[in-house]
């Protein structure tokens, strides 16, 4: 018994990592926290009806976010509270050389590290795969693009100086971190 509960928990683990937006990704959280809880959530989601939900239910958090973006909590300082706001038209520690975004592509937050001979920059591309990134160097500008299911991330970023070459991507829980030399 105790191994079919494992094979349950581990698909159950597996049909989080391809989740499509934050409904499925809260409900999957949910389902393994209370034990007999994701199988019913795993019936669930082989319902059309239910898949159209929880899109409905991504696409209202979307609004929700355009509309009014999360706010820093009280008495936290203005300049340090713009780095840590969550918004999709606005987060910036270091001015990237925004570019408008098409429909249906999100921001990618962004910041700049300078040190001695390279610079380290992180990014965060939430829901997407290692596989999906595209890095393009060009100079001074580094470009990053993803695309999995219906999220789509395009920066182009503005470098403080020229770079040569990408010497090392690490992608990790939707932050990726990019050094150049």
């Amino acid at each position: 018994m105790k191994k079919k509960e494992d094979k349950e928990n581990s698909e159950e683990g597996k049909a989080g990592e391809d989740s499509g937006g934050a409904a499925e990704s809260v409900l999957d959280s949910v389902g393994n926290l209370i034990p007999g809880l994701g199988g019913l959530i795993k019936s669930l989601k082989k319902s059309d009806a239910f898949k159209e939900r929880l899109d409905s239910i991504d696409e209202e958090i979307d609004r929700k976010l355009e509309e009014t973006p999360l706010r820093p909590p009280s008495g936290i300082p203005p300049s340090v509270a713009r780095r840590g706001t969550r918004s999709k038209k606005h987060f910036d520690t270091f001015t990237a050389g925004d570019v408008p975004m098409d429909k249906g592509e999100r921001d990618v937050p962004v910041d700049i590290f300078e040190e001695e001979n390279k610079l380290r920059v992180i990014a965060e591309l939430p829901g997407v795969n290692e596989k999906d990134i595209v890095l393009d160097l060009n100079e001074d500008t580094l470009i990053i693009s993803a695309s999995r299911g219906k999220r789509s991330y395009h920066k182009k970023v503005k470098l403080p100086r020229t770079s040569e070459s990408i010497t090392r991507k690490i992608y990790n829980n939707g932050i990726l971190e990019i050094t150049l030399t």
